[in-house]
Order: structure tokens, then C-alpha cells, then sequence
């Protein structure tokens, strides 16, 4: 038998673990202070003196981020859904400051932006994350409701954004553009 003193055990491993509020149902989110706010949780793994060491085989890969930024969470839930398929790890925002603030702190590798949103429309978030050499790797996706705007094709032509897409979007297509634009910085 093991001897679990605490004595004994020793800490292997500690994970911080990132769980948005507004996923968790009602009943529990009800019972956290500053409901909305970041919660990080940290866990820590006691293991017996006696248990074998991990050893890295191969090197971990990280994942590629995207960021949805929309002001309509049914887009941002159809969105995530629609991405999670893809072996990224997906942020969201409801609007371009608040963007702005994630991307310069996560710095994602494909920000997918509606245009027409509160607090920064989708062309300022593109238009801040070109100014910034530190951002430059960031493929940026367009959407907008409107037909096509001239604005629109200018900004496709002079780089500042990669890609863009009519709304009602096709999930197919969103999907397939993801995977071309990730597959940019893999190569």
C-alpha cells in the first residue's frame, strides 16, 4: 500500500484552468462574485514520491487561436460552433474595444470581425491591428451585411484585411477560409 503521508507527496503538476462565466448555467454563475469577470482557477496534483516521471516524446504543438468578434452572441455561439471542429483554441468579444484589448493580450492568429458593431466597427479593429508591427501576423476576416461596400474591395486590395464575407454567412465556406488562413503560419 501507498504511503499518502503528506510527508510523502510531493506537487507534480499545477494547471490554471480559464472557464468563461457566461457557459456555466445559471444556478452556479448566480453564486460567483463578479459574475462576468476572468475566474482562473489553480489546481495543484499531489503525486506519491514513488510515482514514474512524465517524459516529453515529442514536442507539444500549440494551438493556433481565433477570435470572434461580434456583437451578436446567436453569431458568436453559431461561429464557435461552426470553428470547433478545427484544433484551435476560439476567444470571443462583442465589440471592437474590448477586441483590441484580447487581441493585444493574446495576440491571436485569425481575428474573425463583423463590421458593424458598438465601441469600434470591425474596419478600426483591422485598421489598429495593421498600425502594430507586433500584430502584423494576424489574418484578419471581414463580415458585413452590407452589399459589398467599396470600402469593402479597398481594404481586401491594400492588405488590411485577408479575407471578407457576406452575412448570411456560409459556415462551410467560413470553415474551409479558417483552415487556408491557418494553414499560412504552419508552413
Amino acid at each position: 500500500m501507498m504511503d499518502r503521508s503528506p510527508e510523502k507527496m510531493r506537487i507534480a503538476i499545477r494547471y490554471s484552468l480559464y472557464l468563461p462565466r457566461y457557459y456555466l448555467p445559471p444556478a452556479v454563475s448566480s453564486y460567483l462574485p463578479d459574475f462576468g469577470k476572468k475566474e482562473t482557477w489553480h489546481v495543484s496534483c499531489l503525486f506519491a514520491e514513488g510515482t514514474p516521471e512524465a517524459h516529453v516524446t515529442e514536442p507539444v504543438q500549440k494551438l493556433q487561436t481565433i477570435l470572434i468578434v461580434d456583437d451578436e452572441p446567436s453569431v458568436r455561439v453559431l461561429f464557435r460552433s461552426a470553428l470547433k471542429a478545427l484544433p484551435v483554441r476560439i476567444l470571443d468579444s462583442d465589440n471592437g474595444l474590448d477586441a483590441m484589448n484580447l487581441i493585444e493580450e493574446e495576440k491571436p492568429d485569425l481575428v474573425i470581425t463583423d463590421y458593424a458593431m458598438p465601441h469600434w466597427d470591425g474596419l478600426e479593429v483591422c485598421h489598429q491591428i495593421r498600425k502594430r508591427s507586433d500584430l502584423q501576423h494576424i489574418k484578419i476576416v471581414l463580415i458585413t451585411g452590407q452589399a459589398t461596400p467599396p470600402f469593402l474591395l479597398e481594404a481586401v486590395n491594400h492588405g488590411i484585411v485577408n479575407a471578407a464575407l457576406p452575412k448570411p454567412v456560409n459556415i462551410d465556406e467560413l470553415q474551409q477560409l479558417a483552415k487556408r488562413l491557418l494553414a499560412r503560419d504552419r508552413v
